[in-house]
């Protein structure tokens, strides 16, 4: 992933995790991890592919910021937009 694309991911976790917990008590490691993965990331767009457990098979869009926040389950995946 670009580097402008992974600032800006980043920059929604941050806030959200700084309201959550304080930024202060966040683990330096954690977030540098996280932006490093951003970074090794193929989608450029900021959306993991994820394929659905219907019986379409479609391919649904989820944004890496829900997935590094809040996990993605299964049951979830329908929720989000397909991959047209």
């Amino acid at each position: 992933m670009k580097e402008e694309k992974a600032q800006e991911i980043m920059s929604k976790v941050l806030s959200y995790w700084d309201d959550q917990l304080g930024i202060q008590n966040c683990d330096a490691r954690i977030i540098q991890g996280t932006y490093k993965s951003l970074l090794l990331s193929p989608h450029e767009d900021g959306f993991m592919r994820i394929t659905g457990f219907s019986s379409s098979k479609a391919i649904h869009l989820v944004p890496f910021e829900d997935i590094i926040l809040f996990g993605l389950s299964g049951s979830d995946i329908e929720s989000y937009e397909q991959e047209s």
